[in-house]
């Protein structure tokens, strides 16, 4: 007769399911993967913006929406030169223009990436610190799963 160590699946057991571990494996490191790219395709625009970069113009206030004493706006871009002309153009940037920005309001901003960005935008570093934030997260649950999985 042969016995089979406790922790050893059976070949039927392998055949009807697999190893439900490296599922989550898979999963954990998809989660990762959407997560890097989100941040680096936002952190480009930000990074330009920050540095100046990108087409100065200004946002005509067309919506505010505020909560939690965050404001956010959309509106039409207009390029400083004229040339280009964006409406419905969004921006999660605190826009400091020494009074409360109000709709209708002409702003100065950067466009980049499809957003604009106030001048001296410091957006980049919200970003960043959600990355390393859900980062840490991530890298919890796997080294929490990984001990779990190596006990008898």
């Amino acid at each position: 007769m042969y016995l089979r160590p406790v922790n050893d699946p059976s070949p039927a057991d392998k055949a009807k399911g697999g190893n439900s571990r490296s599922g989550l494996w898979v999963g954990l490191l998809v989660l990762f993967g959407l997560l890097a790219f989100g941040t680096f395709r936002w952190l480009g625009p930000e990074m330009q913006a920050a540095r100046g970069e990108g087409t100065h113009g200004t946002l005509t206030i067309e919506t505010r929406q505020c909560g939690r004493g965050n404001c956010y706006y959309s509106g039409e871009f207009i390029s400083a030169d004229g040339r280009l002309r964006a409406a419905n153009v969004k921006t999660n940037d605190i826009i400091d223009t020494g009074h409360e920005t109000q709709v209708g309001d002409h702003v100065a901003v950067i466009y980049a990436g499809r957003r604009t960005y106030a001048e001296n935008s410091t957006e980049w570093v919200r970003s960043i610190l959600l990355f390393i934030t859900v980062s840490i997260m991530i890298t919890g649950v796997v080294i929490w799963y990984w001990r779990s999985s190596r006990r008898p």
